[in-house]
């Protein structure tokens, strides 16, 4: 099965580093090349479609809180959802990322997030009251290494392989 992740984020440079770092998982990309393709992505010298191809998973991007939510809602509609969408919380001028998965979730309860971000707008405290307990959403800081989001990454995709399976 090929998975497909959707990252929403407002900066352009964070889809190319998300979308080099994944594509990096299936390719054997020695550390020191990967570190300076993403210098290279990040400095705006290379873009992730330049710097790796060919998928098992597809990456979708949305660059606003409304935009993921029409992405999210087309996906389910033709039998072909996210198994996993990396989330961030300040996208002006839009709603930000907690109001978008606030609303995603009331039609699609068990969509697997990580909320990816720089900033400490919401603390854990308050998220767990607006989502309660529950392993569909995850939290992750930005910077974030390139091994922690490939760990994240396939620790969902394993979990949502294993769910469809059973």
């Amino acid at each position: 099965m090929n998975h497909r992740i959707l990252v929403v984020d407002d900066t352009e440079e964070i889809h190319d580093l998300f979308t080099f770092i994944l594509q990096s998982m299936e390719k054997q990309v020695s550390p020191n090349k990967l570190e300076s393709k993403i210098d290279d992505i990040l400095a705006g010298t290379e873009t992730s479609e330049q710097a790796c191809e060919g998928l098992k998973f597809k990456i979708d991007h949305a660059f606003q809180g409304e935009q993921a939510l029409n992405m999210i809602d087309k996906a389910h509609q033709s039998n072909e959802p996210y198994s996993l969408v990396y989330m961030d919380v300040r996208m002006p001028p839009g709603i930000d990322g907690i109001e978008t998965i606030k609303r995603a979730r009331e039609k699609y309860p068990e969509q697997e997030f990580v909320i990816c971000t720089a900033f400490n707008n919401y603390e854990w405290e308050e998220l767990f009251k607006l989502f309660g307990h529950n392993d569909k959403i995850l939290y992750m800081s930005k910077p974030f290494c390139d091994t922690s989001l490939k760990q994240m990454t396939n620790y969902i995709l394993t979990k949502v392989q294993k769910s469809l399976e059973s």
